[in-house]
């Protein structure tokens, strides 16, 4: 029930702001530093084309604020938690190469 409360809010500021949900989302990933860059995937040139819009997408300070408060960062650590998911470690070549490099 919680993580569905969380999607609405996203559905109810992504439409305050004319854009989709993912779109929304990728803006607020692009808008956490010059360092970030998110990198989508998709399978249909549909989704290619929303997720390439989200780069329109431009979130004022306060939007980011009504953002981070909709979905807050402790209830998205919870969820996470819970599933007990632990990344793969990345393969050897490719740590090899960044540590070598």
């Amino acid at each position: 029930m919680q993580n569905e409360k969380l999607v609405e809010n996203i559905k109810l500021l992504a439409d305050k702001k004319g854009c989709k949900p993912g779109q929304l989302a990728l803006a607020w990933v692009q808008q956490q530093g010059d360092d970030v860059f998110p990198i989508p995937g998709t399978k249909s040139i549909k989704y290619l084309e929303e997720n390439i819009a989200a780069f329109n997408v431009k979130l004022s300070k306060q939007e980011m604020t009504e953002l981070e408060e909709a979905v807050p960062h402790s209830a998205v650590s919870l969820f996470i938690t819970s599933l007990n998911v632990k990344a793969p470690p990345p393969p050897p070549a490719l740590t090899q190469g960044i540590l070598s490099g």
